[in-house]
């Protein structure tokens, strides 16, 4: 079953959020700029309505796969940072306290749940919209999205 994160961070985590975060941080501006909400139709027909434990929140695997991206980092390398890291877990929608996803489940999401060419059509159509905005250098784009689907 396809999970979704409530989108809510608490006042507490939301003070400590604007405090630490810069106002012109990459990643305050790719959230103003892009809306991730169209994956879940998308890609709800890859998701049973009835069997199954929750997934972890697509919207959010595919900002994790971002992330990786923009900072080039491997799928335990962007699990480390979100662990630590106050932007990424802002970005990801996630409290101080949430538990983070571990490696196997972002490849999994990636490889398994979407399969490489839905995957390279969702990251491609997000990579493409940063690039628009002027948020992303296109010079790692093609070669990244590809071999993004090895890590």
């Amino acid at each position: 079953m396809m999970g979704r994160n409530s989108g809510q961070i608490d006042l507490f985590n939301s003070m400590i959020f604007e405090r630490l975060m810069p106002k012109d941080h990459l990643l305050l501006k790719i959230d103003s700029i892009l809306d991730f909400s169209f994956v879940y139709d998308l890609i709800k027909d890859k998701y049973s309505n009835i069997t199954g434990r929750q997934s972890k929140d697509p919207v959010m695997m595919l900002k994790i796969c971002l992330l990786e991206y923009l900072y080039n980092l491997s799928d335990i390398e962007v699990v480390s940072r979100i662990r630590t890291d106050v932007a990424f877990r802002w970005f990801l929608g996630l409290n101080l306290d949430d538990d983070v996803p571990d490696d196997t489940t972002i490849s999994h999401f990636r490889a398994k749940r979407l399969g490489e060419e839905a995957f390279e059509n969702f990251f491609t159509e997000i990579v493409k919209k940063c690039i628009e905005k002027d948020l992303v250098k296109t010079k790692r784009f093609m070669i990244t999205a590809r071999m993004s689907l090895l890590m």
